[in-house]
């Protein structure tokens, strides 16, 4: 009795030639990764959730995001809008948070929080406060070559901001 083979499967191999048939090839793909990781927006994320178990999770709208490098000192400017009723320590945890973050993520030479009370206008003065993150907590030190230990927030609340009691 003969009996007949199974037909052999036939897996295709990515190898670095049917990559670049696929159309991508190294290039696209870096774009590829490129494009996910970095050209998705960061503003306008939802206020957090006042249940959630973690820690500390600050309860603040990102609303805009800018360089605002100088020659040689890169910058940047963040603007949130944040409840009202928050005690001060939460605000300032908010502050320190996102400068730290912001500082992390873009290695900045210095962070600007402006910080906007619900209902007020983000193109004006901030009316719930501000922080520098930069070297001595001054901003216009910025372009001074310090370590990170060296960074220190300076913190401004404004006084038509209105605390939980």
């Amino acid at each position: 009795m003969h009996s007949e083979r199974p037909p052999r499967l036939r897996v295709a191999a990515i190898k670095p030639d049917n990559f670049g048939k696929a159309g991508l090839g190294c290039f696209g793909a870096f774009i590829l990764l490129f494009a996910i990781v970095y050209c998705i927006p960061v503003t306008k994320h939802p206020y957090n959730s006042p249940g959630e178990a973690d820690a500390f999770r600050p309860r603040f709208m990102l609303v805009d995001r800018t360089n605002m490098d100088a020659p040689g000192t890169p910058r940047v400017k963040v603007k949130i809008i944040v409840t009202d009723g928050l005690n001060r320590s939460d605000l300032e945890k908010i502050f320190t948070s996102l400068a730290t973050e912001e500082f992390m993520r873009s290695r900045a030479k210095a962070v600007l929080v402006l910080a906007y009370r619900e209902g007020t206008n983000v193109r004006g003065p901030f009316t719930a406060g501000r922080c520098e993150y930069a070297p001595y907590g001054d901003w216009r030190r910025a372009s001074e070559e310090v370590p990170d230990t060296k960074y220190k927030s300076t913190i401004k609340i404004a006084p038509e901001y209105r605390f939980s009691r």
